[in-house]
């Protein structure tokens, strides 16, 4: 008859080793977060004072044009992300969470934001995870090439407010002034991504923030 005992023993011993390296990473994940966080908040102050403008964040969502959502489940640890956290209204939220991004198919895609109110813009900031919070160690899902446009209607042309290169071996938040200058105030602001850093599959967009002073005219 054969013994089962030493087998059963060594699975519940790898089980053990398992929970605890799950424990540990989950222990060091949730630290590197909080450090994180904390960056980002420092990093967004040191933004608003250097540039003297406002951080202009949250609003709505108004349309992403013809972009296609990425529609298969981004894993994070081994443990899928729940397709929900893939909208493009993770742009405008304050949570930036590993695979909590605007996640579409491919290298391009479009959102047009509609802010709180008219704003003469100034710049822009857009966030990123870093690379040591990535399953994979690497960004490639990153935005590379964008523009961002001023738009008073979706059925307008807009104002070319300028194209930039996020550089993923940058800091997590990246600002960028406006090239182009406008006398008028916008409402919406559409940011369209033309490449990423090299994934075929999809795009993930974390944050978006609008700089700039609040028409107080309107």
């Amino acid at each position: 008859m054969f013994n089962y005992g030493p087998t059963i023993t060594n699975m519940k011993m790898e089980i053990d080793r398992l929970r605890e390296e799950v424990d540990s990473f989950k222990r060091d994940f949730t630290m590197e977060l909080i450090s994180i966080r904390r960056d980002c908040d420092r990093e967004i102050l040191g933004l608003q004072s250097m540039v003297h403008k406002r951080v202009f964040e949250g609003g709505s969502i108004v349309s992403t044009r013809d972009t296609q959502l990425f529609m298969e489940p981004i894993s994070i640890a081994r443990a899928p992300v729940s397709q929900s956290s893939h909208s493009a209204r993770c742009v405008i939220q304050p949570c930036v969470l590993p695979g909590a991004c605007w996640a579409f198919k491919g290298s391009s895609g479009a959102v047009v934001i509609k802010l709180f109110g008219k704003v003469y813009v100034a710049g822009f900031s857009l966030e990123h995870i870093p690379a040591t919070l990535s399953p994979t160690k690497d960004i490639a899902s990153a935005p590379r090439n964008f523009s961002v446009w001023g738009l008073n209607s979706l059925t307008r042309n807009g104002h070319y407010l300028g194209q930039y290169i996020y550089d993923s071996n940058g800091s997590r938040i990246q600002y960028f002034e406006t090239q182009v200058k406008s006398p008028l105030s916008f409402r919406l602001i559409e940011l369209k991504i033309h490449t990423n850093h090299g994934d075929p599959r999809y795009t993930c967009v974390y944050r978006f923030r609008v700089h700039g002073k609040l028409d107080n005219e309107e």
